[in-house]
């Protein structure tokens, strides 16, 4: 494909990243899970949304970290503040716990929203299933809290061609994507790809891809893009295009499924398709800003719309 940086993701069977079993001690300078933390913020405003969903996660040599000891992200727009809440839809998958996520209110997509760690133990406890007299010795803050984020959103992505629920037949079959919007930072493509078989003993495989394309309002693309033959595709992740995957396709839903492939590629070779689908997300990005010292990571800001097709070979 011209143009196109691919980056694919398989939805299930490896685990990116572990977590740290490492405690905060009423000592802020005991055992620090996040020495040299890394944050990586994402939000999105769906077309024609009033709200926005916001993911985070914090990562430190090399793995997510569960944020402990009464430490959380907190996120607010000009609307509403709230806490991000642990990811608890896939443990021990490709999304581990570590990931947090919550859906803000919008009075106005122009706002701008801001990412915390602060210290709020309370509000930690207030889902937990001990007893309320259980005495509970809260931790110091750690040295993540204070680390803040901002970012902005991208003017509005519509997808105007083509439209919803075509199906196509052939993996040369050929389709003109076409938007409107002005160019943010970024656009990228996040797809989703699900492909059923009538063989019991390998009936299901998906996998997502990622490409980052040109704004330019519009993109030839074929089939074959997105349903590899028997050649397998090659690819590597990188947290940024996790944590966009995590937004544009999972926080929404539960999934039940099981990946068959290599954490490295994915390809449809020995699997006779009965019929695939294909949700593609057109996501324009806007980078945010870091602050208070953050070691590194990534703050996107961005707006989206999406497109459904069917290949039925």
């Amino acid at each position: 494909m011209n143009n196109l940086i691919p980056y694919i993701l398989l939805t299930l069977p490896f685990t990116l990243s572990g977590c740290t079993d490492a405690g905060v001690g009423n000592n802020k300078d005991d055992a620090n899970p996040y020495m040299d933390a890394s944050i990586f913020v994402q939000a999105d405003i769906p077309l024609g949304a009033t709200y926005a969903k916001v993911a985070a996660v914090a990562y430190s040599e090399g793995e997510s970290v569960q944020l402990i000891g009464g430490d959380v992200f907190s996120a607010r727009t000009e609307a509403e503040e709230k806490i991000l809440d642990r990811n608890e839809i896939f443990p021990g998958y490709v999304y581990p716990k570590n990931y947090y996520r919550n859906t803000l209110t919008l009075n106005n997509p122009s706002t701008t929203l801001n990412i915390n760690v602060v210290h709020a133990p309370q509000e930690t406890r207030s889902d937990r299933w001990y007893p309320a007299e259980e005495v509970i010795v809260d931790t110091e803050p750690s040295k993540i809290v204070g680390y803040s984020a901002s970012l902005s959103f991208p003017e509005e992505v519509e997808i105007t061609s083509p439209q919803n629920n075509l199906v196509y037949t052939n993996r040369s079959d050929a389709f003109y994507l076409q938007w409107l919007g002005n160019p943010a930072d970024k656009l990228r493509i996040i797809s989703y790809q699900s492909c059923l078989s009538n063989n019991r003993s390998d009936p299901f495989r998906d996998w997502i891809l990622y490409f980052e394309i040109d704004d330019n309002q519009s993109h030839n693309f074929t089939i074959g893009d997105f349903i590899p033959d028997e050649s397998p595709i090659i690819f590597d992740n990188s947290m940024e295009d996790l944590l966009t995957s995590f937004v544009q396709i999972f926080q929404n839903r539960e999934m039940n499924v099981a990946g068959v492939f290599e954490a490295n590629q994915a390809s449809t070779k020995n699997f006779d398709i009965t019929y695939c689908t294909i949700e593609l997300n057109l996501v324009r990005q806007k980078i945010g800003s870091l602050e208070n010292t953050i070691n590194d990571g990534s703050i996107l800001g961005s707006r989206s719309d999406q497109v459904f097709m069917e290949y039925r070979p």
